[in-house]
């Protein structure tokens, strides 16, 4: 009874904040160009003394014309070696005078994570915007659809919260890690998992663990995770182990075959129960055969679920949605890097992110612009239905840098556009958030012919969605003809070739959540016939590009029509 009191009090503490937070986004997007163009000076008059800021004379700086004359665009190879003395040798004043709390990694080009800078600000905008609102939203959705807020309950966070230390002792990890952590205090009163689930300290297998817990407790309310694909792979993953969980559930103990820490399987086992009513009620379900919509048979109360589910991730949005039924709305949340929080949805279902004001400053490049082309435009000059790459200046230390999406513009609320992303300008594939570009597909290539001695004269890889778990598809194109006994070989260099250059797919791939790549071999000539194919439309072929991602199910069916291991 008390918990439930308590569970209570912090949702509402929660909701209170998040509506707070959302009366102030109001009124700042009102006065979005200002308030953009303000947070720049402030940002420059606060680094004006670092070592970058004399560069580039910040001081004299009292225009953003001034300011993009002064000052170039910019990408990480930028800032590496600062950022490399800040976070190893414990240098100040480079590039900002805000102290540094976190450092955020991201997937570089070859593989190398790249530690992006973050202020305690910066974390505070995660908590503000990422957090509180997400209760407030859906608290307020709930209402407007069923004329009262959301049931009191728990529900399952799939955000983890690793990290390790830098040599001068700042907690580097994802930046989700630090926006969850901001708010560890009230965590145990509204999420399913434990502090040993949640903070893991040893290698564990997390998806047992979330789902486990998450399916002890019936009267489970919500889901969140980072993005939609998880938690529909999460939702399999209890499918395919039903009676191996059902079974734990009914004894309180953890399978053997289960991988936990040590420490870790002491300190839960000692808590765990055995529950035989839960067990029978989860083992009906099975037996009725896992019909759709089943998330509301598994937990009768659920009420939303929170996750990025828009543009690349909308076929999972779909699966969820039928997992779901119809009496499950989804909350989009936000729109974020490592690099900062850009935006986030004003209200559940919403799928644009109005850009936060006073969280960077922003510029864009119209996508369509000539090669090379430096000419920004600010938040006010974008125009509804096209693409821009999306430029920011933020609070630890990046300046005019170029943060790699291209964002579509969908419309205007107040003074700040609403946009979607588009898709990454240097990306090739996302199945996830293992962000795998071109950069690092080439090398995987490169690599793979290097080591076999195979010649290609081509080749294009797509992310197959229907697959479960996701996989990506490789096609390859060679000068001579391959084997069919090599084919499961090539499949394990090049399997082993992407995990090497793309740490983050490693890791779904140890996880479970994509599955190992499939290869195909494409008959020769297959690319020139679809260059032949693409003329016949009017087309010109100097200006015919490789095709290199299968993104639209006319290349998918076109290249796959051609290959010689269907």
């Amino acid at each position: 009874m008390f918990d439930k009191l308590l569970n209570r009090v912090v949702l509402q503490i929660l909701i209170s904040r998040g509506n707070k937070n959302l009366k102030q986004l109001e009124e700042n997007v009102k006065k979005g160009k200002s308030l953009n163009e303000e947070t720049l000076f402030k940002i420059l008059k606060e680094s004006q003394d670092t070592v970058y800021g004399k560069q580039h004379d910040f001081a004299n700086i009292k225009t953003i014309e001034e300011y993009k004359k002064k000052v170039p665009l910019s990408a990480f190879d930028d800032y590496a070696d600062y950022i490399d003395r800040m976070k190893d040798d414990g240098e100040t004043g480079l590039l900002t005078n805000t102290p540094i709390v976190f450092y955020a990694m991201s997937s570089g080009s070859c593989g190398k994570p790249k530690d992006f800078p973050v202020t305690q600000e910066e974390i505070d905008c995660y908590a503000t915007y990422a957090a509180t609102r997400l209760f407030a939203c859906t608290e307020a959705y709930h209402k407007k659809v069923y004329g009262k807020g959301f049931p009191r309950g728990r529900g399952l966070n799939t955000m983890v919260v690793k990290s390790t230390l830098t040599k001068q002792g700042i907690r580097k990890g994802w930046i989700s890690c630090a926006a969850v952590e901001s708010q560890k205090q009230f965590l145990k009163y509204f999420l399913t998992s434990p502090d040993e689930v949640l903070f893991p300290t040893e290698e564990c297998d997390m998806k047992y663990l979330q789902i486990r817990y998450a399916l002890m407790d019936r009267d489970m309310v919500f889901m969140v995770g980072n993005f939609m694909v998880y938690l529909v792979e999460l939702i399999n993953y209890a499918k395919n182990n039903w009676e191996l969980l059902c079974r734990d559930i009914e004894k309180g103990c953890i399978d053997p075959s289960i991988q936990l820490g040590p420490e870790t399987r002491k300190s839960l086992e000692a808590k765990l129960r055995p529950d035989p009513k839960r067990a029978a009620e989860l083992r009906a379900i099975g037996e009725q055969g896992f019909v759709n919509p089943l998330i509301p048979k598994i937990w009768p109360r659920m009420s939303w679920i929170g996750a990025v589910g828009s543009n690349n991730f909308s076929p999972y949005t779909t699966k969820m949605r039928a997992l779901a039924g119809e009496n499950i709305f989804i909350d989009f949340m936000q729109y974020g890097a490592s690099e900062s929080l850009l935006g986030c949805t004003r209200q559940s279902e919403e799928q644009a992110f109005v850009l936060i004001p006073d969280s960077c400053y922003y510029e864009f490049i119209p996508i369509d612009a000539p090669e090379g082309t430096t000419e920004t435009l600010d938040v006010s000059q974008l125009e509804v239905g096209k693409e821009y790459e999306v430029i920011i200046t933020n609070k630890a230390g990046l300046y005019r840098y170029s943060v790699g999406d291209v964002l579509r513009v969908m419309g205007y609320y107040h003074e700040m556009p609403m946009v979607q992303c588009a898709y990454r300008k240097s990306e090739m594939i996302r199945l996830t958030c293992e962000k795998t570009t071109e950069d690092m597909v080439n090398w995987m290539i490169e690599s793979f012919c290097e080591d076999t001695g195979v010649s290609l004269s081509n080749f294009s890889i797509y992310g197959d969605t229907n697959a479960t778990p996701p996989r990506y598809v490789l096609l390859l194109e060679p000068e001579q003809p391959i084997s069919a006994e090599n084919i499961p070989e090539y499949e394990r260099i090049l399997e082993e070739k992407l995990e090497y250059v793309n740490m983050i797919y490693a890791d779904y791939i140890e996880s479970n959540t994509l599955a190992p790549l499939k290869l195909y071999i494409s008959k020769p000539g297959s690319h020139a016939e679809y260059t032949r194919f693409k003329l016949q439309g009017g087309g010109l072929e100097h200006q015919t590009k490789p095709v290199r991602v299968l993104d639209t199910p006319e290349k998918r069916e076109f290249f796959l029509a051609r290959v010689e291991n269907p």
